[in-house]
């Protein structure tokens, strides 16, 4: 059978997971036009969640938003994982006042025992963290953290956000935690270095830079920062070195992160 046109540019588009959500509710809507009025907004609203994340996950946040919003108007009594999925977007779209506004609604609506709670929990710090709101931002990683004990990622923006209050050796603590649960995040080791680097910790600063470049050996500023430590150490030979090497990546095109502590999130949804 020919595939139509208009499914085959939907596909292009959106991916197969929203073009089957498209046809499935259409599908339902033909068949049920004629019954009860709120099963049929309920419904809707749960199609426009579907195809809102699939936006989302396709990184058309404009076009998530605007499903996102339409389900929550028909069905403004049934808007929880609508308002989690809106939160995400204003994320995508660097609004972080309005991030946080919608994951508090979200984690008033939801259960503590909802999976993506705690994700909800984390997105909503790093929105406060971006804010400058440190200490707000640490209270929402601590909520990921009663939700999820084993939750790498939050346990590193703990850190971060412990550095950013000046709460050093608990940084150090937590970074060590999400080590512990995942030591293969090349970024983790290098915040810990750099909170370290603060800290006149020389030695172990270095061993954390070479951690993360030996994880990833195209991470400019590990490399440059190992070099600073190096060269603050009195170890002038290793120090060139690194900085060699960060002039070798600049001329290769691999760009500088973000700095480090204020960088976005590093998601794993």
């Amino acid at each position: 059978m020919e595939v139509s046109p208009v499914k085959k540019n939907l596909k292009r588009v959106l991916g197969r997971r929203a073009v089957l959500a498209v046809l499935a509710f259409f599908s339902w809507l033909s068949r049920n036009t004629a019954g009860d009025r709120l099963k049929i907004d309920a419904t809707f609203a749960r199609w426009c969640c579907s195809l809102g994340r699939a936006f989302y996950e396709a990184g058309r946040f404009d076009a998530a938003l605007q499903c996102i919003d339409r389900g929550i108007k028909t069905n403004p009594l049934d808007a929880r994982n609508l308002m989690l999925y809106r939160g995400y977007c204003m994320e995508g779209l660097g609004r972080d006042p309005e991030t946080v506004e919608c994951l508090d609604a979200y984690i008033e609506l939801a259960g503590m025992d909802e999976e993506p709670l705690a994700d909800a929990y984390l997105a909503r710090g790093e929105a406060l963290f971006r804010l400058k709101q440190h200490r707000a931002a640490k209270e929402s990683f601590l909520m990921a953290l009663e939700l999820r004990p084993y939750f790498a990622t939050a346990w590193s923006w703990k850190g971060i956000a412990c550095d950013m209050l000046e709460q050093y050796d608990e940084a150090i603590e937590c970074y060590d935690r999400s080590i512990m649960i995942n030591p293969g995040i090349a970024m983790t080791w290098a915040d810990k270095g750099y909170t370290l680097l603060g800290m006149d910790r020389l030695e172990e600063a270095v061993d954390c830079f070479r951690q993360a470049t030996e994880l990833d050996p195209d991470f400019v500023e590990a490399w440059e920062y190992e070099g600073q430590a190096l060269e603050e150490l009195g170890r002038s030979a290793e120090a060139g070195l690194c900085f060699e090497r960060v002039t070798r990546l600049e001329t290769r095109g691999i760009d500088w992160r973000e700095p480090f502590l204020e960088r976005g999130r590093q998601t794993t949804r």
